[in-house]
């Protein structure tokens, strides 16, 4: 297990956050791996109580670290994801004044890009997840099962096939804001049969390498959503509504 080194700063708890930061970079500590116990930290760095407290709740917020309760409890090392970015985008949105409508563009612009860089780097793993995923919704669909769980792990899917950090970040994090958005408005209806069709649509592009057309079926796939949700959101809220709720990751959506 890596040792930490001492520290004789003005603010001990930055440098704590610091080299905790700079060794999970470096991979010496990956996700899931358990971090030393407060007691070892405090030991390590010659710090104190508070000043180690102090840098995992600011590691804790950044999305380097989690902590765990209860049994086998502890503070490990987060897997990768966007919800402090997320999080970030809707406090901008707040100050901005940020709508639905304000989502929804920003995901015209950026879905069918990530299409097009999908259907160029996506390997043989990105592809056979997709497949499987869409064959899966479409199993929920003839059972008449909800899907919206898999909705979302189509997107998340096909934002890794990318292989893009900057656009997968981005393009969830705008995701997770409208979904929060539509929850707000209390948007329902049975979107069901559009979307999987879609998503087999998209799939069956990049499966070819055609990046252009799957670029143009997320367009038509984004587009026709909110073509049917508008009627809805005019009744309750609007689509030009605030988005003043924070995004609510669902872990279960995200990382099935």
């Amino acid at each position: 297990m890596h040792r930490f080194q001492s520290l004789q700063t003005a603010r001990v708890s930055d440098g704590i956050a610091r080299q905790i930061r700079e060794v999970i970079f470096a991979g010496k500590l990956k996700p899931g791996d358990k971090l030393p116990t407060e007691r070892e930290l405090v030991e390590q760095f010659h710090s104190s109580r508070a000043s180690v407290r102090e840098a995992v709740r600011s590691l804790e917020h950044l999305g380097l670290i989690k902590i765990k309760r209860g049994a086998g409890g502890g503070t490990y090392v987060s897997e990768a994801n966007h919800r402090p970015v997320a999080e970030s985008f809707w406090v901008r949105m707040q100050l901005n004044k940020g709508t639905v409508d304000h989502l929804t563009e920003a995901r015209i612009l950026l879905e069918p890009a990530v299409c097009r860089l999908a259907a160029k780097h996506a390997d043989a793993k990105d592809l056979e997840r997709l497949r499987k995923a869409v064959e899966e919704q479409e199993a929920l669909v003839r059972a008449g099962k909800e899907v919206a769980s898999y909705d979302l792990k189509f997107h998340r899917l096909l934002f890794e096939a990318a292989h893009n950090p900057v656009l997968e970040i981005t393009t969830a994090s705008v995701i997770d804001l409208l979904t929060s958005a539509l929850e707000q408005a209390q948007v329902g209806g049975n979107l069901t049969p559009h979307v999987v069709n879609f998503h087999r649509a998209i799939y069956n592009a990049l499966s070819e390498r055609d990046g252009d057309r799957a670029a143009r079926l997320m367009n038509d796939h984004v587009t026709d959503i909110q073509k049917r949700l508008r009627p809805v959101l005019i009744k309750g809220r609007g689509a030009a509504a605030l988005v003043t709720i924070p995004p609510r990751l669902k872990e279960s959506s995200w990382n099935q």
